[in-house]
């Protein structure tokens, strides 16, 4: 949670641009039939933009971004010619308290209603009320391994199932050969250096941190890459044998190498210390010159048949329970997409982390990257 007197300097920094942006367009701007899309890269199904085009009439400009950083930066600066924006649940958390976000119209989500209550349960902690933000799609951070060249390298009794794999300087040293692969993003690199350090994922401990920068320090010169999106065609093309890797894009990566004719086995594992889960949410930012399109996108992605699309295509578990008797049964009876009960006990909910520890953060992860 931000402290009060940062909440006020960020709202400071956002409410100026926000103003003005609100009085040059609001005028006419839900008047026309256009919409401007932020998502996340590889975050939706092909043809979902195009049938939403078809069937309203509106015409959608789509952009694409690797990392949550990357849209905090921007909404932070004011950016707001954005209507919808898909952040993580644990930076939509931060922006909304930061004033960043509209307040939903929740009348005119008349789809609601198709929401799994169980993820709408998990981020109530977020936002109570549910009034500024929808879940999308879900998923886990794990581990996912070129089964083949791993095992060449590390031998059968490699600890598959444990961060140790990438964490453990012992591990990761036999595996810098055929590349290891991490995150692009510091909070999410050391929440996961927190699992390899044993522990708790939910610290805001400055303490652990620190005890979490060593750990990726003493692994850093086995690290072939920092990728959040790229990662998923060098798995499949044999480029690294082990990437620290979200649940959906793994599969991806699967069906990929399949179709490529590579020989080799990937699987994805979700780590015996435990593993987070995310979920991103459809938001709306406050200066949005289209508000009202944005309520019909949001609408629109939440239909069962819409969202069987994005589960089928993009293999991540949909916030939609009503969609799940469209949902391919290969998919829905994968564990590694669906996990079992076993595997969800072990999973933690990723948290948002105070501003002052989030740029300590982010100033050794640049450090880290960097190789100092």
């Amino acid at each position: 949670m931000f402290t009060q007197s940062s909440l006020k300097a960020i709202r400071a920094a956002v409410s100026c641009a926000i103003t003005a942006a609100i009085c040059c367009t609001v005028a006419h701007a839900d008047d026309a039939k256009v919409l401007h899309v932020y998502n996340f890269s590889e975050n939706i199904a092909p043809g979902t933009v195009d049938k939403f085009e078809k069937e309203t009439g509106i015409k959608v400009t789509y952009d694409v971004y690797d990392t949550d950083d990357t849209l905090m930066t921007k909404l932070l600066a004011g950016r707001s010619d954005y209507d919808i924006v898909v952040p993580s649940n644990n930076y939509f958390a931060k922006e909304k308290e930061a004033g960043l976000f509209a307040r939903l119209d929740l009348t005119k989500l008349p789809n609601l209603k198709n929401l799994d209550p169980q993820i709408v349960n998990l981020i109530k902690v977020n936002d109570p009320k549910g009034e500024y933000g929808v879940p999308y799609v879900w998923g886990i951070t794990g581990l996912a391994y070129n089964l083949t060249e791993v095992r060449k390298r590390a031998g059968t009794d490699a600890p598959l199932n444990s961060w140790d794999m990438l964490f453990d300087p012992k591990w990761a040293g036999k595996l810098k050969s055929c590349g290891i692969s991490l995150q692009d993003n510091g909070g999410e690199t050391f929440q996961d250096a927190l699992f390899g350090a044993k522990l708790n994922p939910d610290t805001q401990d400055p303490k652990d941190f620190k005890t979490a920068l060593e750990k990726l320090k003493a692994i850093r010169p086995y690290v072939t890459q920092f990728s959040s999106s790229s990662y998923i065609a060098d798995l499949a093309g044999g480029d690294v044998c082990a990437a620290v890797a979200y649940s959906g894009d793994a599969q991806t990566a699967k069906l990929q190498a399949k179709a490529a004719g590579r020989k080799f086995d990937l699987t994805f594992v979700i780590p015996k210390e435990g593993a987070p889960l995310w979920v991103d949410m459809f938001a709306i930012p406050a200066g949005a010159p289209h508000k009202e399109n944005a309520m019909k996108f949001i609408d629109f992605m939440l239909r069962a048949d819409v969202s069987a699309m994005q589960t089928n295509e993009l293999k991540y578990p949909t916030s939609v329970s009503a969609a799940r008797p469209l949902i391919d049964p290969k998919i829905m009876n994968d564990p590694a997409i669906f996990p079992p009960p076993e595997d969800m006990k072990r999973v933690t909910l990723e948290k948002p982390l105070p501003i002052s520890l989030m740029r300590q953060i982010n100033r050794d992860y640049l450090e880290l990257k960097a190789g100092r």
